[in-house]
């Protein structure tokens, strides 16, 4: 046990697993994914063909430059690309395919919700 700890690994208010732990961990990620669980009907023949409904929309976004270049605002190489612009591209992605009715961007947590006339 290191000397700046005060209790050993694994225990309940050390920050670093047991060797226990860790084994049982690695087994749990050998096994494979479940296809289904019990009572959740995902729809994966309907979620594809809106994925692939939704990349014809992905078509239809602007052409940015991959660096700043003093035209455009927005650019694919821009450090906040992962945590807005991939966000706002997926949003109007699905607004354009679903067409809502209403839509509420909650801008802190980054999620976008949408009302529709029919069951999705």
């Amino acid at each position: 046990m290191p000397n700046d700890l005060f209790v050993p690994p694994g225990h309940y208010y050390s920050p670093i697993p047991g060797d226990d732990e860790i084994q049982r961990y690695w087994k749990y990620r050998e096994q494979p994914l479940p296809q289904t669980i019990a009572s959740i009907d995902f729809n994966a023949r309907e979620q594809d063909e809106t994925l692939s409904g939704m990349i014809g929309e992905y078509r239809t976004l602007p052409s940015f430059p991959a660096n700043r270049d003093g035209r455009l605002r927005y650019y694919y190489l821009n450090p906040e690309w992962p945590t807005r612009m991939q966000s706002h591209f997926g949003t109007s992605c699905a607004s354009n395919h679903w067409k809502p009715t209403r839509a509420a961007h909650v801008r802190r947590s980054r999620i976008c919700c949408f009302e529709s006339s029919r069951n999705l």
